[in-house]
Formats: structure tokens, sequence, C-alpha cells
């Protein structure tokens, strides 16, 4: 990953484009994927492998919540 000066965005937009990844939110993923090679250059393998470890970091949370609320009802 390349290093920039910005703060707000210190990846770039990788963690956007991993979350709408984990959306299925195809559109914004274009969006964004096309907004970080405008900015930031090339998406490189690195970076693909920091998008998808982001990807399954957010659906294990999903999958976390979601079985805490199932629970929550009563139901397994």
């Amino acid at each position: 990953m390349r290093k920039t000066n910005n703060d707000r965005y210190p990846q770039g937009y990788l963690g956007k484009i991993a979350y709408h990844i984990a959306c299925r939110n195809y559109d914004k993923v274009e969006y964004f994927s096309q907004r970080q090679r405008e900015i930031y250059g090339e998406i490189l393998p690195q970076d693909l492998v920091t998008i998808m470890t982001e990807v399954r970091k957010i659906e294990q949370v999903w999958e976390n919540e979601e079985r805490e609320f199932a629970d929550h009802l009563g139901r397994f």
C-alpha cells in the first residue's frame, strides 16, 4: 500500500471497497475502485489482500451480531 499524507483515508478507499463488497453493492465497489485508481494509482495485489481481509472481518462481525440477536430471541 502506498503511503499518503491523507489522514482521513490512510489506505485510500480500500476500506470502503471492502465494505461494499461485503454488502454486495457492486455499483459502489466499482465507483470506489475507480476513485482509488484515480487518486492513489492502480490497486496492487497487496491491496487486494487488504480488501479481502477487511471483507472477512466485516462478515465475521455481522455473523456474530446475527448470532447474538438470535440468541437474544431464544432461537438457534
